[in-house]
């Protein structure tokens, strides 16, 4: 539950920004809660995992191309989530109410910002002492 008393879960830095040169992603943000399972927080409408109908928040974020990511730090995900665009990425995802798994091939693509405007920074918890 997002809505804790208990410390921010630690959220992704915008997996669905367009980064620098040919580089794309698929329209995800996640957070990873206390127990390092990776949550699909949203999906940006019209991107890729929007598109594929086969992901959607609340989801729990189990491997990226054959990678588990549970106990891997956001930039470990991130990295591992975006990619050259036009490159396909297989996400591995399972339902947070039925536990159904599912292995989803998206192709990854400039899915938001400009490369003209900064990023908008996602808290990530609170800063480095």
């Amino acid at each position: 539950d997002l809505s804790t008393s208990e410390p921010p879960m630690q959220m992704s830095p915008q997996v669905d920004r367009t980064i620098e040169g040919n580089r794309g992603g698929v329209g995800v943000r996640f957070g990873i809660d206390r127990s390092n399972a990776v949550s699909i927080i949203s999906v940006v409408p019209g991107s890729p995992a929007a598109e594929s109908k086969q992901v959607f928040p609340g989801d729990n974020l189990i491997s990226v191309d054959s990678v588990k990511v549970q106990g891997r730090s956001a930039a470990e995900i991130e990295s591992l989530v975006s990619g050259a665009a036009g490159t396909q990425v297989h996400l591995v995802v399972e339902s947070r109410g039925n536990g159904g798994i599912r292995s989803v091939p998206i192709t990854r693509r400039p899915t938001g910002g400009s490369p003209q405007k900064s990023p908008t920074k996602t808290p990530t918890g609170p800063p480095p002492p």
